[in-house]
């Protein structure tokens, strides 16, 4: 097993939920008989994510859990930039493409306009400290935004859709599938044309139900995960004598 992979190996766990801030790993003994390799790979492996900030050894205690790649705690919805800056992250809109086009019929059914509608398409590379995290393609209909431009979309939609427009965003539907990245996809995020990646397709609605955009997202695991929180509503059971 090559070395970037127990790197990423590693790097998983520690963002993983099994552990949190300020926990300690296990011991590297106990690491290399979970990943199948030496110690001296693990100690190795540890040294990168140190370097990365990730992880903090301390003399005579172990090696510590110092901070996790963006994982955003969903309660209520938020935008990339509100999760990233919440989590202390330097987030960047990096706009690879923006441009009106007529809607098709997918993009049409899914914003509730109609076909050959003009939208704008937007790609964009969202960073996290310069990493790649996400790519997005979105289609929001210009007969709403027509004012748009390339710097609203370096920023955040979100608030670009609420304070500069004045519309109120009630929620967001999210549908999620794995699929394995083409060429491009996987060079622009960084990551191997072998491993499956998490698509999202987003649609965020006003508070008249009035499709505002709609999203797809390609995210890179290593990089970004998201943790969701569900409320539960006690239903009233009926009493049985």
């Amino acid at each position: 097993m090559i070395f970037k992979e127990i790197v990423k190996r590693l790097r998983d766990r520690v963002n993983s939920l099994e552990y949190q801030i300020g926990d300690i790993l296990p011991s590297e003994i106990t690491l290399a008989k979970i990943l199948g390799v030496s110690r001296n790979t693990i100690r190795k492996a540890a040294s990168e994510l140190v370097s990365e900030g990730l992880l903090e050894r301390r003399h005579g205690a172990g090696t510590f859990i110092k901070n996790k790649n963006i994982q955003p705690r969903i309660t209520t919805l938020k935008s990339f930039s509100e999760s990233a800056n919440e989590a202390g992250k330097r987030c960047e809109n990096r706009v690879l493409e923006f441009r009106v086009m007529p809607a098709s019929i997918e993009v049409s059914t899914q914003l509730q306009i109609q076909p050959n509608e003009q939208v704008y398409y937007i790609r964009r590379l969202r960073c996290i400290d310069d990493n790649p995290v996400q790519l997005e393609d979105t289609w929001m209909p210009v007969a709403l935004f027509p004012n748009l431009s390339v710097r609203d979309m370096q920023r955040s939609k979100f608030a670009y859709i609420e304070s500069s427009c004045g519309m109120t965003i009630a929620g967001c539907y999210e549908t999620f599938l794995p699929i394995i990245p083409n060429k491009k996809i996987a060079a622009l995020l960084q990551v191997s044309e072998k491993e499956p990646v998490l698509q999202m397709n987003t649609q965020a609605v006003d508070i008249n139900g009035v499709r505002l955009d709609y999203s797809t997202l390609v995210c890179n695991m290593h990089e970004f995960r998201v943790r969701y929180f569900w409320p539960r509503l006690r239903p009233l059971y009926d009493c049985v004598n």
